[in-house]
């Protein structure tokens, strides 16, 4: 019994300090967190115009493959965005870099959708790698930013697999323990790096559902995403830096 209350004394310990960070979060990082929203919000407002552009009663189904696939893992998407959200604010970095990484997953594999149904074929029959996924991405990325996405996934595969220079990013060095391991979710100002790596996959997200649902959508409403993409972009400091034309 001794050893459960000091579970629930820990639990009780966490939620006050989770607390704590949520505060200190929307103090320090109110613009970004803000920023956050919009793009989410931006990326719920499409899924749901792609709906209802889709009516079974009037014969409008959802097809061919690559469109149903691509719209499964978009919705995945903006649910995890919003857990990863929660993480943030609360101080779960390590956790958050994670779920960071099947994020990216999620857009690699759109995108091969976006170059053939073919891919999206083979992703429902559980044939689809995320090797040949990563190959196809790199044809269709910009050659200057091929470096880039290949750092990106190597740094957060490293919280994925727990390597050691993933933890010890969350380690404190100290006269007295030497090393000390990180036992709380901890507020750290340098967070809007994962506010903005989210907005950064988002903007691409976006720019492949206007890709496949490009007869789906009104002119107007393409316009006004690809807008709000641009000036993501420029926020974010940005190039687009897919090689197709969107």
């Amino acid at each position: 019994m001794k050893g459960v209350a000091r579970v629930i004394d820990y639990l009780k310990y966490i939620d006050e300090m989770e607390e704590q960070n949520i505060k200190l979060s929307q103090k320090h990082l109110s613009q970004d967190l803000q920023k956050y929203e919009l793009s989410v919000n931006v990326l719920v407002r499409v899924l749901n115009l792609i709906d209802k552009a889709f009516n079974v009663t009037e014969g409008k189904y959802l097809k061919p493959e690559s469109k149903i696939a691509t719209v499964l893992l978009a919705s995945r998407f903006m649910v995890s965005a919003k857990c990863l959200f929660n993480m943030i604010v609360k101080g779960y970095y390590y956790e958050a870099w994670i779920l960071m990484r099947n994020l990216q997953d999620n857009v690699a594999y759109c995108l091969c959708f976006a170059e053939s149904n073919d891919y999206a074929k083979l992703w429902f029959k559980k044939r689809l790698s995320m090797r040949t996924t990563l190959k196809k991405v790199r044809k269709v990325i910009h050659p200057s930013h091929r470096q880039h996405l290949k750092n990106a996934r190597d740094f957060m595969d490293d919280f994925v697999h727990s390597k050691m220079p993933a933890v010890a990013r969350f380690v404190k060095y100290e006269p007295k323990p030497i090393i000390r391991p990180q036992e709380r979710p901890e507020f750290r100002k340098d967070a809007d790096v994962l506010l903005r790596a989210l907005r950064t996959l988002n903007t691409s997200m976006l720019l492949i559902l206007i890709d496949i649902f490009e007869k789906d959508l009104n002119k107007e409403t393409k316009g006004t995403i690809v807008t709000f993409v641009r000036e993501e972009q420029k926020d974010l400091g940005l190039q687009n830096s897919l090689e197709r034309k969107t």
